[in-house]
């Protein structure tokens, strides 16, 4: 364990880097001597040691009055060097490429915490090596993270080779995700008007994006795994965190789920759309109230949804208006831009984003840890070795992976595009019919009026035909007692509901020949 001290001593003490040749970009797993080779490295260096020690007797020996002078020094130096030159080149390669690393000059040990707003997509404190070779006085841990980070490698080329498979190149699949990433963002932004917070955050997210993807770097570090692993994670947390702050915002992504929910409940024989089942599923608790698929109120559980109202009837047309909740109005706004934030959606993520994973109560008990060691500050090693601590995060991980649609998998981007496709689809139509597209009372009102075809009046008419919808559905069972055939009834009248049919035909048309897997991000 000590023989990089003096390399890593003298590179913080001069910050001169390792005297290395220039070399060209190559397979990370060129770097490394093959297991075979390895394995006759360790032979025959216990085969040196060992004839070092037979050659140097504790005991004299018989027919001699001293020992035969050696330069013991140089010997066991000439041993070592043939054992662990290698490896002495690789290390200098990993230092050179974390020196260079575009975080290093910025970050300083002394102030261990990076603002969001900064151009690098990782946080320093998650790049590995970097925080250790910046810390003059910790030393002997950036010696053990050295080597963790050296035979990380090792152990990862290995691993493959004994398989048969090519090692992947780690580099080469997170510039693949920073892609996948830019151009779902680009795609989106063709057609979407973000908000000036979402376009913040949308901008933010591109422009580290894109200085990241700039670095063509492919050194042994950059190609680490666990190097980029790091840069991977950074990447899904991120376009993750940046993903469902916008997904919730003005209400499209909702407007589309509770439009789908109403459409199940009250269309005979009406088909499920895979992905709109899925996503559904996944964002049930946050979208609906009580954790349950509404089948009356629609519009007043969607109003709820949007940020709390009432709703009254109105005496002259028998149609129910909306006003808003002067009650609930300030603290549902507070909460408008994180209906589907990380924090709210108790992710992995958020401990990654937010923490780095920092050993809180709350991670802890995720982890099962016991809570005598959370609550009455035992250490933490004492009880638990690393190695278990990390096995029992990444059980938690890979539950939130796993799985047909997994939330850490999902495309954000592409969910809003869908939405938006399907908002905007309905409200082209529905300001083509005019006055065709709705009961007489409603453009007697003047409500059907739609100027523009935007997401807001999209919404507004999703809104309108909620209303519609609730006051047939909900008198019909008020005016007849429940059965089958009032139930089919009420149904068959909602089949020649225009807007109603718009809408479900829409909805059909812009779902057609989606995949879930279109939802879900390729390369993680």
């Amino acid at each position: 364990m000590i023989w990089p001290s003096a390399l890593i001593k003298s590179f913080c003490e001069t910050k001169q880097l390792p005297d290395l040749p220039e070399e060209k970009p190559r397979r990370f797993e060129s770097y490394f001597r093959s297991a075979t080779e390895e394995r006759g490295a360790k032979e025959r260096f216990a085969q040196s040691v060992k004839h070092w020690v037979v050659c140097n007797p504790s005991e004299l020996i018989a027919g001699l009055k001293e020992q035969p002078e050696r330069d013991d020094e140089e010997e066991i130096l000439t041993i070592c060097e043939s054992r662990y030159n290698h490896d002495r080149i690789l290390l200098g390669s990993l230092v050179k490429g974390a020196s260079q690393h575009p975080l290093y000059e910025e970050f300083k040990p002394q102030c261990r915490s990076l603002e969001m707003g900064t151009k690098y997509i990782e946080h320093a404190l998650a790049v590995p090596l970097l925080w250790e070779l910046k810390n003059k006085a910790s030393l002997p841990k950036t010696v053990v993270v050295a080597h963790v980070l050296l035979e990380s490698g090792r152990s990862f080329v290995h691993k493959l080779e004994k398989i048969g498979k090519l090692p992947l190149s780690c580099r080469t699949l997170v510039l693949r995700r920073a892609n996948e990433v830019l151009d779902a963002l680009v795609d989106l932004a063709r057609v979407w008007a973000f908000s000036w917070e979402n376009e913040k955050l949308v901008q933010l997210l591109v422009v580290k994006l894109r200085i990241f993807r700039s670095n063509k770097t492919f050194d042994i570090y950059s190609q680490s795994p666990w190097v980029a692993g790091s840069q991977m994670s950074a990447i899904s947390d991120l376009s993750l965190f940046v993903g469902l702050e916008i997904l919730g915002r003005r209400n499209c992504f909702g407007a589309v789920i509770h439009l789908y929910n109403m459409l199940q409940q009250v269309l005979a024989e009406y088909a499920e759309i895979p992905i709109l089942e899925h996503l559904k599923a996944l964002f049930r608790s946050k979208v609906f109230s009580c954790n349950q698929d509404p089948r009356r109120g629609f519009g007043n559980i969607f109003d709820l949804f949007r940020g709390g109202v009432k709703t009254c009837k109105d005496p002259e047309t028998g149609i129910r208006m909306i006003g808003r909740d002067q009650r609930r109005k300030l603290g549902r706004e507070k909460e408008e831009g994180s209906k589907f934030s990380l924090t709210r959606m108790s992710l992995a993520a958020h401990e990654s984003f937010f923490r780095n994973y920092e050993f809180r109560p709350e991670f802890m008990h995720r982890l099962a840890v016991d809570p005598k060691v959370r609550w009455r500050h035992v250490k933490l090693f004492d009880s638990y070795s690393p190695s278990e601590l990390v096995h029992r995060a990444q059980e938690i991980l890979r539950t939130e992976y796993d799985g047909t649609f997994p939330m850490a998998r999902l495309n954000c981007f592409a969910v809003l595009r869908l939405c938006q496709d399907i908002l905007l689809g309905i409200v082209a139509r529905l300001k083509k019919l005019g006055t065709a597209a709705w009961l007489p009372e409603v453009y007697e009102c003047g409500l059907w009026a739609i100027d523009e075809v935007n997401i807001q009046n999209a919404i507004w008419c999703v809104c309108l035909t909620m209303g519609l919808v609730d006051g047939e559905w909900d008198g019909g069972y008020q005016v007849n007692k429940f059965s089958s055939k009032n139930h089919k009834q009420i149904k068959d009248y909602m089949q020649r509901l225009t807007p109603v049919v718009i809408m479900r035909d829409v909805i059909a048309e812009v779902c057609e020949g989606k995949n879930v897997e279109d939802f879900l991000w390729k390369n993680v």
